[in-house]
C-alpha cells in the first residue's frame, strides 16, 4: 500500500511539473517536533535538528501552487568507551514533501496559503564497534520508512522584488505524528528572468 501510494504521488509530480510554471525556488531551516528510529523513545534514537530544506514553488492555476520539497535531517551522533573498547552510533535522516497550496488571500505584501499533500521518510541507523578482541571493526546498519499526510498553513512574505520570505506550520499524519515549523527565503524566478532579458 506504502509503495503504490509513493508511486501515485510521484506521478503527480511528474503531472504538476510538465503543466505548472517554476515561480520560486529556495531554501530553509526548520524544526521537526519528533521522528523515533525503531519507535524507540529515547533521545538518542531521535532525528535530530534542525532540518535543512531546499523547496519549489510551481504555479499551476491561481490560486493553486504545488511544492515539492527535500529536507534533510542535521545528523546525531553518538559514542563511547574506553582504550579496550569503543562505539560510535550515527542516525541520519531525509523527507520528501509533495505538497499542494491553496492561496487564501493575495495581498501585496502576504500571501497566506492552506497546505496538504504527502512526506515520504527515510531514517538510517548506523552503529560502529570497535574492540581488542574483534579482529576489525563490527559494522550494522538499519533503516525505517514512513509515509504520511502533510496538513498546514504559511505565507509568503515579500521583502523585496528579488526574493520572499515564507514560513510554515504543518503536521504530518503518520506512524509518529510529527509537528514541522519552517522558515526560508524564496527567491522570485519571473524577477531573475526579467533582469537577464534586461541584461541583453
Amino acid at each position: 500500500m506504502k509503495r503504490l501510494l509513493i508511486v501515485i504521488a510521484l506521478i503527480a509530480l511528474m503531472l504538476s511539473s510538465a503543466t505548472a510554471q517554476l515561480t520560486k525556488v529556495g531554501g530553509a531551516v526548520g524544526y521537526n517536533h519528533a521522528y523515533y528510529f525503531n519507535n524507540t523513545s529515547s533521545t538518542d534514537h531521535k532525528l535530530k535538528n534542525p532540518v535543512f530544506s531546499f523547496t519549489g514553488i510551481y504555479e499551476i492555476n491561481l490560486p493553486f501552487h504545488f511544492s515539492p520539497r527535500i529536507n534533510i535531517y542535521f545528523p546525531r551522533i553518538m559514542k563511547g568507551g574506553d582504550a579496550s573498547f569503543s562505539w560510535k552510533e550515527i542516525t541520519t535522516g531525509y523527507s520528501i514533501d509533495i505538497d499542494g497550496h491553496y492561496v487564501v488571500n493575495s495581498l501585496d505584501k502576504f500571501e497566506i496559503y492552506g497546505l496538504a499533500g504527502f512526506n515520504f521518510l527515510y531514517a538510517r541507523r548506523k552503529s560502529v564497534t570497535e574492540s581488542i578482541d574483534l579482529p576489525e571493526p563490527f559494522k550494522e546498519v538499519s533503516t525505517n520508512t514512513a509515509l504520511g499526510l502533510n496538513i498546514g498553513a504559511g505565507s509568503y512574505i515579500k521583502v523585496k522584488e528579488q526574493f520572499d520570505l515564507f514560513v510554515e506550520l504543518k503536521l504530518i499524519l503518520a506512524s509518529q505524528v510529527q509537528f514541522v515549523g519552517t522558515a526560508g527565503i524564496l527567491l522570485n524566478i519571473d524577477w531573475l528572468k526579467k533582469n537577464e532579458e534586461t541584461a541583453f
